[in-house]
């Protein structure tokens, strides 16, 4: 509920700290570490932050949900129950629902809700704290990402100064937001985004939008995109290439 928006942030939080989402110095890199998320509908309205940085040798970490999650071409979730019920973050703020600036990352089995209110879902490589400026081996999986649709947010962002490789999305729904995904950078760059079944479908404005910087690699393995405001894809300048 609403009253316990407050609770939730300080718990939400101390959980992935508590879990190592925020302790990279575990090696060798192959320890795992994992926080599960309980079913219902969990509101909070402040930043989640995993914003520590292994240099390479930290642990891998996982968070996930109690489901699979996967949105039709519609604007109802087809939500797939593996057992109980649906883990649903739904984040009530004025930022970002989940900030990420680490290595060695699985995130996956939930749905991350938004308001109009929100600047955006997921950001990838935050740069807004200095310090590490890379977010590499990345796992999004069987999740979906939707309601971010203020004027200018978006579903998931590169940061356009941080330096993103090898991540890749397996089964990720990008669903009514403003923008779906965004990957326009300035002095930081992408290396191999891999994109497995994922849907950029009902955004505001555009589906996937890459404008300027260094782009590497985007790959596209049986996207959809559909109804999307302006563009279902917009490529503009940037070097690299494209692959769908």
């Amino acid at each position: 509920s609403a009253g316990n928006e407050a609770v939730n942030n300080i718990a939400l939080q101390a959980a992935i700290d508590a879990a190592g989402g925020n302790d990279y110095t575990v090696t060798p890199r192959y320890e795992q570490r994992r926080l599960l998320l309980p079913p219902g509908v969990i509101r909070y309205s402040a930043e989640l932050k995993l914003l520590s940085n292994s240099g390479g040798g930290g642990a891998m970490f996982t968070m996930e949900g109690v489901c699979g999650i996967f949105y039709e071409a519609s604007s109802e979730p087809d939500l797939m129950t593996l057992g109980g019920g649906v883990t649903t973050l739904y984040y009530t703020g004025t930022g970002i629902a989940l900030n990420l600036r680490t290595t060695s990352l699985n995130i996956g089995k939930f749905l991350l809700q938004g308001t109009t209110s929100a600047t955006g879902g997921v950001k990838m490589g935050d740069k807004s704290g200095g310090g590490a400026t890379s977010a590499q081996d990345y796992h999004f999986y069987d999740m979906a990402i939707t309601g971010f649709r203020k004027t200018g947010g978006y579903g998931l962002i590169y940061d356009p100064q941080s330096n993103n490789s090898f991540s890749v999305f397996d089964r990720v729904s990008f669903n009514w937001n403003y923008d779906n995904v965004v990957a326009t950078f300035t002095t930081g760059f992408s290396t191999v985004q891999r994109y497995n079944n994922c849907k950029f479908q009902f955004a505001t404005r555009y589906g996937f939008w890459s404008d300027g910087g260094t782009v590497h690699t985007f790959e596209f393995f049986s996207p959809l995109f559909q109804h999307n405001g302006a563009d279902a894809i917009k490529f503009k300048e940037g070097s690299g290439a494209y692959t769908m």
